[in-house]
Order: structure tokens, then sequence, then C-alpha cells
């Protein structure tokens, strides 16, 4: 039977120079094929472990499919069916996490044929390999828009089930086919360019967090007092209602409403009901308080129909993107099957679409200078949410010394500076704190997967603000600011830390590529300065729980840094794996059970 075509030759001689290269890769590409896939959560915690490899058709099938012979077979296939049976696929890949072993074992026992099975369990790592995942059954399903018939499928559902599976698996050949070069040089950015677009799309985050976090940085943050006089102030919730025609907190009250009737989907907590597969327009809002037409007409803003997916993925046929670009679906996550069914394409697009792009909602509303204004004042919101969220974990204890401190303004031969937006003092050392909201760019980095277009992200959201603090950190060693009397001869040692507003992409090869960036700028060098570490706002609410517990932050940065396996990945994994027990963030439920009972009141009239 043909094997994947991995650890082969050229690879081996690339790696002859490099045995940190050599050490992280060759295992799992010899081992596990050839996809990396970042965790969605972590549940697995080394680095190793969110490596997996895919089951492919060709691998089960003993030939390798052509895409001729996939179109062929999705002219077959009746589209409305179909859709519906990938939408269940999703959900309960998004719901149960499609790393978990458990699911993988379900789904195979649940779906694949005798004999399917049986060649399964004679490939390498068979109990480890991911036969469906996300990525897969959307590149399935945008094909199916495109050339299967918008009709039943007539078949009984044992044997659809059978096409369906054989068209997923087929699917999986298709995705991330590239060049191994044997230059090691290019082989480490092939390789780097191939983790960076795999992170973009796997990554995901709690929906727990993504709620209260959007409520807080839309609709309570920009009018506190702090930022109400600030000379960029925008009224957020006035232009999304200029943009949408919607109220923004409504509008988040809704998501909520929406996303409880999938986010229980669970086939290994036994919780999956057909009847939750889809809603129905037309009794969805039947006991809404909400105008039920005002409620329809905003639910059809994240639905597509047949019509428009296939023009708007057809408007988008580049080779080179085929199986990431899927932004037509991010844009609206919900397909009308029929009038009274609508299903969920991608429930963690759905969950981003009601939260994280209400940014991209209110800047692509405004244009030019309003824009910017715009975009600086979101980014001193966020340093307030990021400042606030450490000074709650961390308060100021009567007696003791302060130990967190935001930013002010110090003197300098040059003018007035501030200091880095958060300092966290422990004994002899400290950590030097920029958060910053700039994100990675979807279209030219995360579908396009240029690595010319990442380092040009990575160069605005890391290295200007590892500029900043490196500027930081020698005024304070110049003796030009202390805190509360501590100066720089009594710290030794100073972590620099970036918060940012979403997960970037870490891996060892990610991270080799970004210290080469900074070395050769010459940031955050010299003695005493420890490695850069990076947390994003969701791992920053995740500390807050762990730190209210007692933890100290300042261990935890260090244990991180100091763990082989774990220092070159995203925290979370970390945390989870040295704090299993993770309690919610109480500060963040308490603002979610807000928004919840005010979407009780939309959908039943009553906070009850």
């Amino acid at each position: 039977m043909k094997q994947p075509p991995v650890a082969n030759e050229s690879i081996l001689f690339a790696m002859r120079g490099n045995p940190q290269l050599r050490r992280r890769l060759l295992g799992p590409w010899a081992k596990r094929g050839s996809l990396f896939i970042p965790p969605t959560l972590p549940q697995r915690h080394g680095e190793m472990e969110n490596i997996k490899a895919y089951v492919k058709y060709s691998e089960l099938a003993g030939a390798e499919p052509t895409i001729a012979d996939f179109i062929a077979r999705l002219r077959n296939v009746g589209l409305r069916s179909l859709i519906t049976s990938l939408s269940r696929f999703t959900t309960v890949l998004h719901v149960d996490v499609v790393s978990s072993i458990e699911l993988q074992a379900f789904l195979r026992a649940r779906t694949l044929t005798p004999e399917m099975l049986a060649r399964l369990r004679h490939l390498p790592n068979a109990d480890e390999r991911i036969v469906f995942f996300p990525q897969q059954v959307l590149f399935t399903a945008k094909m199916a828009i495109l050339y299967s018939p918008d009709r039943d499928d007539p078949r009984p559902d044992l044997e659809f089930r059978d096409v369906v599976v054989d068209l997923l698996l087929m699917a999986a050949d298709f995705l991330d086919r590239i060049e191994l070069p044997e230059d090691q040089e290019k082989l480490e950015r092939v390789l780097l360019a191939h983790q960076v677009r795999n992170y973009l799309f796997n990554m995901s985050e709690q929906v727990r967090y993504m709620i209260p976090r959007a409520s807080l940085l839309y609709l309570k943050l920009p009018f506190d007092p702090e930022l109400r006089g600030d000379g960029d102030f925008v009224d957020l919730p006035e232009v999304f209602r200029a943009a949408t025609g919607f109220d923004l907190r409504d509008y988040l009250a809704f998501g909520v409403g929406i996303l409880v009737w999938f986010n229980d989907q669970s086939y290994l907590r036994g919780t999956y009901r057909v009847d939750r597969e889809s809603i129905n327009p037309a009794t969805y809002f039947s006991r809404a308080a909400i105008d039920p037409g005002h409620a329809e007409a905003l639910l059809q803003t994240f639905v597509h129909t047949y019509a428009s997916l296939k023009a708007d993925l057809e408007a988008r046929l580049d080779p080179a993107r085929l199986t990431y670009d899927f932004l037509p679906v991010l844009a609206k996550p919900l397909y009308a099957v029929r009038d009274d069914i609508i299903v969920p394409l991608h429930l963690g697009y759905l969950e981003a679409r009601f939260t994280n792009a209400v940014y991209w909602t209110i800047s692509d509303y405004l244009q030019g200078e309003d824009r910017l204004r715009f975009r600086r004042f979101f980014g001193r919101i966020f340093e307030t949410y990021v400042r606030r969220t450490l000074m709650r974990a961390i308060p100021d204890q009567r007696g003791l010394a302060r130990r967190v401190f935001p930013e002010f303004i110090y003197r300098t031969p040059r003018g007035e500076r501030k200091t880095s937006d958060v300092v966290l003092l422990y004994p002899r050392t400290a950590i030097f704190v920029e958060a910053t909201a700039t994100r990675i760019r979807l279209e030219a980095t995360g579908i396009s997967g240029e690595l010319a277009a990442f380092d040009e992200d990575l160069g605005k959201i890391i290295l200007e603000n590892a500029r900043q603090l490196t500027h930081r950190i020698r005024d304070f060693r110049a003796g030009l600011y202390t805190f509360d009397g501590v100066g720089a001869p009594d710290v030794d040692r100073i972590i620099p830390v970036i918060v940012t507003v979403h997960a970037i992409p870490e891996s060892t090869i990610i991270w080799n590529h970004l210290h080469e960036m900074l070395t050769d700028r010459g940031l955050l060098a010299g003695s005493g300065i420890e490695r850069l570490q990076l947390v994003d706002v969701e791992e920053l609410e995740i500390l807050e729980a762990i730190l209210a517990r007692g933890a100290s932050l300042l261990d935890i940065l260090e244990a991180r840094s100091a763990d082989p396996e774990r220092r070159h990945i995203g925290l979370k994994n970390f945390l989870i794996a040295r704090y299993p027990e993770e309690r919610a963030n109480d500060f963040l439920r308490t603002e979610y059970q807000e928004i919840g009972a005010h979407a009780k009141r939309l959908f039943f009239g009553a906070a009850g």
C-alpha cells in the first residue's frame, strides 16, 4: 500500500546540519504523516503531540484519487443531503474537539466500513490518526456547492453514509501537497509557511470567553471614564448600528441565543440531538420578545443560500488557495438547505462572527482617518483590558509592596515617554508587558500562506512591540524611572511579554525564525533580559482564574520557559498541563451571565 512521502532522503539530507530541526521534525514526519494540526483545545500538551497525521483515501483504497474523479462523484450526490451530513461533522468536531482520540475512535466506529477499519488498523500510528477534521469537511462542502446538484439524495442512510465517508477521505488526499526542497534553508521556510497556515486555520477559542470579552471591549470599556475622554474616542455601538442596522447589545445576546442551540451537540457527552441539527426561522423565533421579523432579518445576515454561496466561491477560485480559502463561509457561517432548515457550516466561524468579527464590521464600515482613529482607540481599549485583567488577578494588598504598575509618564533628555503598558515586580525580577491589538491578516497570511506576509505581520505585532520593550527596559536600566522607588539596581532579571489580541502561531521552527528576526535587529538583547514570551488574550483570561487561586505569574513564565516540550508552543498548552482542573474566570462568567439574561429576555420575554 502506498505510504505518504514524508521522511524521504531529501528531508534527511536537509536536516543533517540542524540537529534541533532534525529532532523536532523527523520523528513526527516519519511516524505520523505530513500535516501539522495545532490544538484547538489543548488535550495533549507537548509540542510533538500537537502534530497530527490524517488518514487519506489512498492509504485505505491503495490508489490515489484524481480531482476529476472527486468532482464526478460530487455531480451524482444530492447537495442538500450532503451539506446536512457535513454540518453534523463540523459541529461535533468543534464541540468534542477534533484532536480528541475518543472522538476520532467514535467516528471511525460509527462511519467506516469493516473493510476500511481493517485497513486502517495496519497504518502506522493508527490509533492516533485523524480521520475527520474541519479543513477536509469544509473543502468537501466547498466543492459540493460548486459541483453537486441542489437536491435531496435518494439513497438510504447506510448507503449514503458510505458515499459521504468516501468523499471526505478523498478530500484529504488533495490537502497540503507541499514540495520539500533539499536545501535546508528553503526547507525550513516551506515548513514554516506550512505551519503558520495550518495553525491559523485550526486555532479556536472558548466561546465562554469570547462573548463576555466582546461585550467588555465594544460595549463597556469605550465608555469607561478612563477612555471616554480619549482624543480618538469612537462610539463603537453607534458605528456598529450604522454599519448593520442592529443594536450591538442585542446582537451579542442574539449570538448567545443561536449558539446555545448548537453548542451542546456532543457525541462524547451523549447530548447530541437530531432536532437541534438545524434552525427553522419560522418556529425558532415564535416565542421571542424581539420582533420576529427583526430577528429573522438579523439571522439572514449570517445565512448563505445555494445561489449566494456558489457565486461567492466561484468569484474566489484560485488553485493556490483552493484548500484554505473559506472566507465566504467565515462571512456567513450558516447555510439554508431549505427555507425551514438552516445548518451551521462551521460552528467556530459562527462563534467568531458574533464576537471577534465585530472589530472588522466597524473597521470595514469606516473609511480613511475615521478608520485609523478607530484602530488607535481600540488599541487603547485593549491595553486597558489587559492591564485591568492583570490588576484583578494580582490585586494590591494592604501592608505589602505594590506589585502591578500601569503605564505612567517619565522624563528623558529627549522628552516625555510612557512606561510599558504594565510592569509587574517580583523580588529581583520584573515582567514588562506590552499589549497589541494588531492582527494577523487573514487574506494575505492565513489564506495565502505567504511567508513574506507573515513576516510583515510579525513586524507589526512582535517586532514593533519588542522595540518598544527594548527602549523602555534601556531607560529603566539607565535610571530614568523607578517603580515606587524600585530601580535598576534592585532588578537582576527582566522578562519581556507581549499580549496579543489573538493567538500567534508558535512552534520551534516559528520561534527559531522569530529569534533570528529579533537578533538581527538587536532587540531584547543584553544581560539580564530573558527570552520573549507571547501570551494571547484568551491565555491571559485563563491566567486570571489561575492566579486568583494563588499561583505566581513569575513561576508560570519561568516554568514554561524551562520546559523543553512546551516553551515554543502556546501558553494554553502549558497551563492546562500544569493546572488540569482549570476553573472558569469568575469575572467573565458574570459578564456572560448578564448577556445570557438579556438573550433570554429577547427570546422568551423574561430573564428566567
